[in-house]
């Protein structure tokens, strides 16, 4: 038993050590203007559960710029996305020009307009941000009220306001 006291010490004390430096490290680059923030980064399979869960979640507003690979993502939260529409969030969804729209997809209650995407972003009651590369094999999720977020939003409403962008009627 005096082994065990005596290694729970020794953990005990590597632990606050490892704190100790933790907190230089974080003083040290606060005193350069420098903040630490972290984020997830998903593969595709989490990616597609994760959107469909914050579909789920959210109580305000979805707003995504996507290409078709966002698109065809989009497409397996369709029925996610109803049940949200019906609990009153507001879908706002701008579409790369190379997408294909399809009413039996998406809808009619979502707000979709045209433009030109390179960069899928899904942004969720204006506070998760999820940011898709590409290729579709990753993605990161932010979680985030700061600079970040502003940017984001800031560009998805430039997109929505610009006047050239096509805006899909409802039949």
């Amino acid at each position: 038993s005096d082994t065990i006291i005596k290694y729970e010490n020794k953990v005990n004390g590597l632990k606050k050590i490892i704190c100790n430096l933790q907190q230089i490290n974080d003083e040290g680059l606060r005193s350069k203007g420098i903040e630490e923030k972290k984020y997830f980064v998903l593969n595709q399979f989490s990616t597609t559960n994760k959107i469909i869960d914050l579909v789920r979640r959210s109580k305000e507003s979805i707003d995504a710029m996507i290409n078709p690979w966002g698109n065809k993502l989009l497409t397996y939260s369709k029925d996610e996305l109803v049940k949200t529409i019906i609990e009153g969030v507001r879908v706002r969804i701008i579409l790369d020009n190379k997408c294909k729209f399809e009413n039996k997809i998406l809808p009619h209650a979502i707000e979709q307009k045209f433009s030109k995407i390179t960069t899928n972003v899904f942004i969720f009651d204006n506070y998760h941000i999820l940011i898709l590369d590409n290729s579709g094999t990753k993605s990161a999720l932010i979680h985030s009220n700061e600079i970040l977020l502003s940017t984001m939003m800031n560009q998805f409403n430039d997109l929505w306001n610009d006047q050239e962008n096509k805006m899909i009627e409802s039949n």
